[in-house]
């Protein structure tokens, strides 16, 4: 497979991140794309704090690069919506325009879903750099015929416990909530109406399960016998600072991150790493502040929008799972791409 870079960006507050072994030769390059983001509101005012993060990631990367063969990727797994390759102490995680839905993969695809969902995660990832490390390596420095849904990462220990947070009450939460008064297990306060933001974000963690099982919920018993105190109190606080972070960023976008699920593993270093996708809609709600309003769950801009309709003919959630019409195909098109441009502030173009 020929291996590429993508260059000739221009740096601007709103410019999603470069490949970062591009900048490794050009300090004034590195600091003036750093200004914009500073200059936009969306990074810490500790310029020089952040010109120095960019800097070492971008040394690490080109040291990888330098002693890595990425001549030959073995492929090693197809999950559900991305393939997984190996090239040394790297992973190619390509993601596809499949969807999935209640842990089915549907026979309809959705056009530019890879694409869309694999650079806003890359995204997220560096602007949360300066709170918790996380395993991208590149997001270009991948096979020609995979870029713009193919990201190189670091191999990791995955935690088995998937980290979600919550911001508003829809969901399972709800159903939870209307049933027994709680959310996550624990005690949520009376009288709360469906699509309701809570007064504090809620951690609510759930097991990672394997492949044909269901997630279960977690209790922070249950967590701490999955993962220990020391890394479950990590995991909590972790996810709901990153959670903060993202809410405001979107609220400035007219967004209500209503929930979204985190995922971390153990690096080679024995630190916790921020992996998987980041606070895409496949992984996360996003409401329209604008049509948001108490007692009311608002029109989706994610997968939630493929699930009203799967719910809506009444299916099993057993094979065959049903083919989407053509509406839905580019409602959720149209969908995640608004998603993408208002909070990377981007128009969203296809990689060539």
């Amino acid at each position: 497979m020929t291996m590429t870079r993508l260059g000739g960006h221009e740096p601007c507050g709103k410019q999603e991140p470069h490949d970062e072994h591009e900048w490794f030769d050009d300090p004034p390059a590195i600091r003036h794309w750093c200004a914009g983001w500073v200059r936009g509101g969306l990074l810490s005012p500790d310029f020089d704090g952040l010109v120095q993060r960019v800097a070492d990631r971008a040394f690490a990367a080109r040291v990888a690069h330098e002693h890595v063969d990425t001549g030959r990727l073995t492929f090693v797994a197809s999950g559900k919506v991305r393939d997984i390759y190996a090239d040394g102490p790297h992973l190619v995680l390509v993601a596809s325009d499949r969807v999935s839905v209640y842990d089915h993969v549907l026979p309809t695809e959705i056009p530019d879903k890879g694409e869309v969902l694999t650079r806003l995660s890359n995204w997220w990832c560096f602007q949360l750099s300066d709170m918790v490390p996380n395993h991208v390596v590149s997001s270009t420095w991948v096979p020609e015929a995979f870029l713009g849904r193919a990201v190189r990462v670091e191999k990791l220990s995955m935690i088995p416990v998937e980290c979600i947070v919550r911001g508003a009450l829809t969901g399972s939460a709800w159903v939870e909530y209307e049933q027994h008064g709680s959310i996550g297990g624990r005690r949520a306060l009376p009288g709360l109406a469906p699509g309701a933001v809570l007064p504090v974000p809620m951690f609510t963690p759930t097991t990672k399960a394997a492949p044909g099982e269901h997630d279960r919920p977690l209790t922070h018993k249950g967590l701490i016998d999955e993962v220990s105190a020391p890394v479950a109190a990590i995991l909590e606080a972790v996810s709901l600072k990153i959670f903060e972070r993202a809410s405001d960023m979107c609220q400035k976008v007219g967004l209500i991150l209503a929930d979204t699920k985190f995922e971390f593993g153990f690096n080679a270093q024995g630190n916790i790493v921020l992996a998987d996708e980041v606070l895409t809609p496949d992984s996360s709600r996003f409401w329209d502040i604008q049509q948001w309003s108490p007692g009311k769950i608002p029109p989706p801009y994610d997968k939630q929008f493929v699930r009203n309709y799967v719910d809506s003919i009444n299916w099993s959630r057993t094979p065959p799972a049903p083919c989407l019409p053509p509406d839905v195909i580019k409602g959720t098109q149209v969908r995640y791409i608004e998603v993408f441009e208002r909070i990377t502030g981007c128009e969203f173009r296809k990689v060539p």
